[in-house]
């Protein structure tokens, strides 16, 4: 009896993609909210989907409104509070590849974007993950004035300015 080999691909075997890959669909969203919010925000996207609730627990709930097992995620912990930092709001969102060489193609396509990630994980962005708050109209004058596109994209600090500060500036 003859053997077989099998031989696993590696990240170079995948073909060469004209263009960076898009995914096919988002798989599903993933929410954080307050204890006291949960059952609130699951209410409202179930009746604004039309979806149904595929799993309910007093810390979280998924629902559905196709056929896929999950499209909006809710999790809550008694730690998360309203105001408190990464406590509620956006926690993730997947996306879904037609095909798992697809997905693989991306990964290193995607790869290239290292540099990014250094950043997100230094000291400016650690001071401010929110990224450069601007106010429009400075922008708007410094184009009048004539400093170019390139220039006024490149990668600084950020403006140093406290939310609310900012907030007064913007309106």
């Amino acid at each position: 009896m003859a053997t077989t080999t099998t031989t696993i691909p590696s990240l170079d075997d995948l073909p060469a993609k004209p263009k960076d890959l898009s995914p096919s669909s988002i798989a599903h969203v993933g929410l954080q909210t307050t204890m006291d919010n949960l059952s609130v925000m699951r209410d409202f996207y179930t009746t604004f989907t039309g979806g149904h609730v595929v799993f309910d627990a007093p810390y979280a709930s998924f629902l559905t409104y196709d056929s896929e097992h999950h499209r909006i995620a809710f999790v809550t912990f008694p730690q998360y509070k309203p105001g408190v930092p990464d406590t509620a709001g956006l926690s993730h969102i997947a996306f879904t590849f037609a095909s798992l060489t697809d997905l693989l193609t991306t990964y290193q396509q995607r790869k290239k974007f290292e540099e990014t990630t250094k950043y997100m994980m230094g000291e400016a962005f650690q001071k401010n993950p929110l990224g450069s708050e601007f106010v429009p109209e400075d922008l708007i004058e410094k184009l009048k004035a004539g400093v170019s596109e390139k220039e006024l994209k490149r990668k600084g600090d950020g403006v140093d300015m406290r939310p609310d500060e900012f907030v007064a500036r913007t309106r």
